[in-house]
C-alpha cells in the first residue's frame, strides 16, 4: 500500500519507522508497534513473532547503487570442501619369516668374535672358485639370497675339512671389508690343490727320493694345476701355467686334496744369471722337454736364474723360479747371461675391495651379529660399521640384510649390539 496524501501520525517514533518503511529499507513495523483499535477484542499473543526491534536502534546507511560483497563459500553452487578423514593407525608390519626370537640363545662362535684371529685358529684353507649353495655351519639352514652367480678365486680359513661328509661340505670363514662369516659350502665350490710341496716327475716313474739338483718341477702347497689325463695306478698327469712357465708331469693321487696347509715354495732367493730369452728346460742336456718360460714380446719382465753346478756340454743346469714354483732343468749354455751371485730382495703387492651405495640400506654398527633364518644360528659379526642392503625390513628391530661373503649373496638377520 503506498500513500500519497498527507498522513497523520500519532507519535516521532512510529513517524521515524514509517520513513524508514517508505524509503524502501526496512519492512512494516511489527503488529506490536501499531496502537491496539479499542474496537477488536484482544488476541492470545504469538509465541513464535519475531521481538519487535528496538525504536532508537541505529540503521546502517547503503551507499547508493552499493550491493554487499557475496560470499562463494555460501553460493549454492560451490563445491563443499572434503572432509579430513580421522588419523588411522598403521597396522604394524609383520616380521620377516624366520626372524629370530629376543634374546638369542645361540651360543656366539669363536670366529664370530670380534678379536678373532683366522692364522691362529686353523692352519687350514681351501681355495673357494664358485660357490653354489650356501648354508648355516651347524644348522646347515640356506643362507642363499639369489641373484647373479659370481666367478671367484679366493683362499679360505677352514674349521672343518668334513672329510668323511656324504656330501661333503667345508666349513669356512669369509673374511669380508667389513664383515667376518662362517658358512658350509658344497665340495663343488672349491679346486684341488696340492696339499704340501710337491716334486712334479717329467714321467710317471715319481722317483721316493728327489735332490735339489733332480730335474723337474715343484709346486709350493696350495697350489692348483690342471689334470691332464685320468688317475691310473695312483698316478695322474698334471699340468702347471704360472706367470711366465709353462710345465706338466705326474704325481701321485694322495698330493691334492681340497684342503690344505699353505707354506712358501722353498727359495734361497740367491741368483746368478739372467735368461736372454725363453727356453724350453730339459731332464738330461740334450734330452725331454719337462717345461718352457712363455714371456710375450712386449712384457718387460726380467727372467731370473740360479745356475747348479757346472755346464756339461753346450748345456748347464739351472733352477728358475715362477711365483708359487720353480723348475729344475737344462738349457743351453748361451740362452743364459752369468753374472756374480746376488741375492734378491722381498716384493709385495696388494688388492682392494668396495661396495657400492644404494636405496634400502641400513647402518650397522661394529659388533652387530649375523643370525642364519629359521635356526637362529649365529653365523658372523660386523667387524667394521657399514651399510647393508635391508629391502622392506630397513625399520624392523631385526632387519634382513644382504652380503656377500666368498662372493655369494647371502641373507641373515642383523641383531644390533644393543638388542
Amino acid at each position: 500500500m503506498v500513500y500519497t496524501g498527507t498522513v497523520v501520525l500519532a507519535s516521532e517514533p512510529l513517524a521515524r519507522l514509517l520513513l524508514v518503511c517508505l524509503t524502501g529499507v526496512a519492512c512494516a513495523p511489527a503488529v506490536s508497534a501499531v496502537p491496539p483499535d479499542p474496537s477488536r477484542p484482544p488476541s492470545d499473543p504469538d509465541e513464535t513473532a519475531t521481538p519487535p526491534a528496538e525504536p532508537n536502534a541505529d540503521v546502517p546507511e547503503l551507499a547508493p547503487d552499493t550491493a554487499p560483497e557475496s560470499d562463494p563459500s555460501a553460493s549454492p553452487s560451490a563445491e563443499p570442501e572434503p572432509a579430513t578423514p580421522p588419523d588411522v593407525p598403521t597396522a604394524p608390519r609383520e616380521p620377516e619369516a624366520g626372524t629370530p626370537t629376543l634374546p638369542l640363545t645361540s651360543p656366539i662362535p669363536a670366529f664370530a668374535e670380534l678379536d678373532y684371529n683366522a692364522d691362529k685358529a686353523s692352519r687350514l684353507r681351501a681355495h673357494v672358485v664358485d660357490v653354489t649353495s650356501a648354508y648355516a655351519p651347524q644348522s646347515l639352514s640356506p643362507l642363499d639370497a639369489g641373484g647373479s652367480r659370481y666367478s671367484v678365486f679366493m683362499t679360505v680359513p677352514v674349521l672343518d675339512a668334513d672329510a668323511d661328509g656324504d656330501p661333503r661340505r667345508l666349513r669356512v670363514v669369509c673374511e669380508g671389508r667389513t664383515e667376518r662369516v662362517g658358512l658350509a659350502l658344497d665340495a663343488a665350490s672349491f679346486t684341488e690343490a696340492l696339499v704340501a710341496q710337491t716334486f712334479v716327475a717329467p714321467t710317471s716313474k715319481i722317483p721316493k727320493r728327489v735332490k735339489r739338483t733332480t730335474p723337474g718341477l715343484r709346486l709350493a702347497a696350495g697350489t692348483t694345476f690342471g689334470q691332464a689325463s685320468e688317475p691310473e695306478d695312483g698316478k695322474v698327469k698334471i699340468g702347471y701355467q704360472g706367470l711366465l712357465l709353462d710345465a706338466d708331469g705326474f704325481v701321485r693321487t694322495s698330493a691334492y686334496d681340497l684342503v690344505f696347509v699353505p707354506k712358501d715354495i722353498d727359495d734361497d732367493r740367491v741368483r746368478n744369471g739372467e735368461l736372454l730369452d725363453n727356453v724350453e728346460f730339459l731332464d738330461a742336456p740334450n734330452g725331454t722337454v719337462i717345461g718352457r718360460t712363455n714371456r710375450e714380446p712386449r712384457v718387460a719382465n726380467e727372467m731370473h736364474v740360479r745356475t747348479l753346478g757346472k755346464p756339461k756340454g753346450d748345456h748347464i743346469l739351472v733352477r728358475y723360479h715362477d711365483s708359487d714354483a720353480f723348475i729344475v732343468g737344462w738349457i743351453p749354455l748361451d740362452q743364459v747371461r752369468r753374472y756374480p751371485k746376488r741375492t734378491l730382495g722381498n716384493g709385495g703387492g696388494g688388492g682392494g675391495y668396495g661396495r657400492g651405495t644404494a636405496k634400502n640400506m641400513v647402518e650397522l654398527p661394529r659388533g652387530t651379529l649375523l643370525v642364519a633364518p629359521d635356526s637362529a644360528e649365529i653365523v658372523g659379526v660386523v667387524t667394521q660399521a657399514d651399510r647393508y642392503w635391508c629391502g622392506a625390513t630397513c625399520k624392523d628391530e631385526i632387519p634382513k640384510v644382504q652380503l656377500r661373503p666368498c662372493a655369494h649373496n647371502v641373507a641373515v638377520f642383523a641383531v644390533l649390539p644393543t638388542l
